[in-house]
């Protein structure tokens, strides 16, 4: 199995924010147990998926099971082991499902194209929870007997098929991975459907930022109700993943709640980008009050990103939240971590003198800080960046590389810096080949949210305008 990208984290806006990491084909560990049977592998996996569902129709299941894996197993045989063996420290534990359609139902034609694949006499599977060893990130693996192991990162994943490749999207984490079967299928240039569609929401904010490459003010409009619906329509005809939502201020928009509420009644993930310190006060207390009741809590807006220019900011929100759990959980136990996966921060590099604060910043309060380039769009095209040493200060935090995301106007600019002191890091550099963006005020689609104008269109159907978008990327 090939693993031709991978990213971390849910995305905020259409720039493809990357990560990690490929490892030597030839690296092995001596950890692997060997399985060379394929009836004892097809068991094994047979009894992960009786596992994973777990809805109490035993026999109904046990029908479905054998039926998918090829086994001839009862349900006895299929609850042998298995329930103990995935909760151990031996084992994957929650972190391995199959991936599932968008309905929620086991991926049927993901799961033989990948017993398939397990069946060669050259596979083995990490027998151990990996999410404890130093060397984890190097798991994410080229190499035909790690690639198992590789899906452990990808809990409650989506999965969709494009030609000759997959796309799995975790709903819960935000991680994304394309991969294929084929170890001699080489890395697609582009999607015949976006994974990822960042959309204006809103031309309207009393922010009015000096760097807005939207050109966004109080005089801004509001996007229609009705057309916007329209537009997830699409988006749930065509699989799309996710939503990133910006403006302008989204959250100021008139109808802003029940828009958030129709993208999740489609089953597609919404993240957004604010300013507005209101909102994302309430944001922080709706998170809270929903982890004080369930641990396993997850908000309508899976991810936040905060625009700031300085570390107070980030310093605010720790505070907020810190606060807040003390007079919200009342002794209840919260991961603070699992909160923080809800909350990231974007700054724009050259803006000011700040990005060595904000790198640190973040990485003491456990927080994701998005990179992003200068956009020369509308009012960011009156600017420049400030005369500094911003690559040495990005290249001394690399090492951080879980709490740093790297826009691809960035990555264009930083591109010898990273490959040379990072060769393994994964960076995409072009709009328009597996995001678009959408003015949802216009109703036009482009390759991004700072493309010419003469690079918009009329939004009519979602797969035929991005086809004419990546044909011309």
């Amino acid at each position: 199995m090939k693993t031709h990208k991978i990213r971390f984290g849910f995305a905020c806006n259409s720039s493809s924010v990357s990560s990690l990491i490929l490892v030597d084909p030839g690296l092995k560990y001596d950890s692997c147990e060997k399985w060379i049977e394929v009836k004892d592998k097809r068991e094994f996996f047979a009894r992960v998926m009786f596992w994973q569902i777990r809805d109490g129709k035993d026999e109904e299941n046990t029908i479905f099971v054998n039926r998918v894996c090829g086994t001839e197993l009862n349900t006895e045989q299929l609850n042998e082991y298995v329930g103990s063996y995935l909760m151990s420290d031996r084992g994957p534990g929650d972190t391995f499902s199959f991936p599932t359609d968008r309905k929620g139902n086991i991926h049927e034609e993901f799961v033989r194209e990948f017993l398939d694949y397990v069946d060669k006499k050259d596979l083995s599977w990490l027998s151990y929870d990996d999410n404890y060893k130093e060397d984890a990130y190097d798991l994410i693996s080229m190499h035909a007997s790690m690639g198992v192991s590789l899906l452990q990162y990808f809990p409650h994943g989506v999965a969709r098929k494009d030609e000759n490749y997959w796309t799995i999207f975790s709903q819960k984490t935000g991680n994304k991975i394309r991969l294929s079967f084929d170890y001699s299928q080489v890395a697609p240039e582009k999607s015949t459907i976006p994974e990822l569609i960042d959309i204006k929401l809103t031309n309207y904010c009393p922010y009015e930022c000096e760097f807005c490459y939207q050109g966004s003010d109080k005089k801004g409009n509001h996007a229609d109700k009705e057309a916007f619906k329209s537009i997830i329509d699409q988006l749930y005809k065509y699989d799309v993943f996710e939503i990133a939502l910006g403006g302008g201020e989204p959250t100021l928009h008139p109808d802003f709640n029940e828009l958030i509420d129709y993208i999740n009644e489609k089953n597609i993930v919404v993240n957004i980008t604010t300013r507005n310190w209101n909102w994302i006060k309430s944001y922080i207390d709706s998170c809270l009050e929903g982890m004080a009741d369930n641990y396993t809590f997850y908000p309508k807006i899976k991810s936040v990103a905060i625009s700031t220019e300085t570390p107070d900011m980030i310093n605010k929100v720790y505070e907020y939240t810190l606060l807040g759990m003390e007079q919200k959980l009342k002794g209840k136990m919260v991961n603070y971590e699992r909160l923080n996966e809800c909350i990231q921060f974007q700054y724009i590099v050259g803006i000011n003198d700040k990005l060595e604060e904000m790198l640190e910043t973040c990485f003491q309060k456990k927080y994701r800080l998005t990179l992003l380039g200068y956009k020369t769009t509308n009012r960011g095209s009156l600017l420049k960046p400030k005369a500094q040493e911003w690559r040495s200060i990005v290249k001394k935090y690399l090492w951080m590389r879980s709490y740093i995301g790297i826009d691809t106007v960035l990555a264009k600019d930083c591109e010898g810096l990273l490959d040379t002191s990072l060769e393994k890091l994964l960076l995409e550099k072009h709009e328009g080949r597996f995001s678009c963006y959408i003015d949802a005020v216009n109703y036009k689609i482009g390759p991004s949210s700072f493309c010419a104008t003469e690079d918009m269109m009329p939004f009519t159907d979602l797969k035929e305008n991005f086809k004419i978008i990546t044909d011309k990327s």
